[in-house]
């Protein structure tokens, strides 16, 4: 979030986390959707409220053909001039594990925080208890040895995908 903060911050514009405008939007915390109807629903959710918000914006929700995508650095237009934006969307790392959420995320300029998956997981761990939008159960597992091999696997499982955004 705080990478999606700061290129809010620098380019005038706003800032959507995407996990909470599905709760708001919803009715239910991203957790419970998780729960009690299972992780399609969430990439439901997902997709359902990226397409509202880019309407919303009057953004296009077909893919542009040459997306710039940057590894945690704003990019840049032509000749060093800063791109137009009209927002910023935060969402997480399992959005674009669907096909039609990851087809409306190029739509756009992406930028993609890249900590080392440690860091990200003592952060997620630490989260996990008071932030119902974190919906891996295994991350309230009391054996963080156990939590953190299977955030491991997890991560390198999907590593290949969060690189074809490079």
């Amino acid at each position: 979030m705080a990478v999606a903060r700061a290129a809010s911050e620098k380019y005038g514009i706003p800032l959507y986390d995407l996990n909470a405008e599905i709760k708001e939007r919803d009715g239910r915390s991203i957790r419970r959707m998780v729960i009690t109807m299972g992780e399609h629903e969430l990439r439901n959710k997902e997709y359902e409220t990226l397409t509202a918000i880019l309407q919303e914006l009057g953004e296009p929700t077909e893919p542009d053909p040459a997306p710039i995508c940057s590894r945690g650095n704003a990019p840049a237009g032509a000749a060093g001039q800063t791109a137009a934006y009209s927002a910023v969307i935060c969402c997480g790392d399992d959005t674009i594990l669907d096909p039609m959420s990851a087809d409306l995320v190029r739509t756009g300029r992406v930028i993609i925080a890249d900590e080392p998956a440690d860091t990200m997981f003592e952060r997620a761990i630490a989260q996990a208890p008071d932030d119902d939008s974190i919906h891996y159960a295994f991350l309230l597992d009391p054996d963080k040895d156990a939590a953190r091999a299977k955030y491991m696997k997890l991560y390198e499982q999907r590593r290949p995908l969060y690189d074809s955004y490079r």
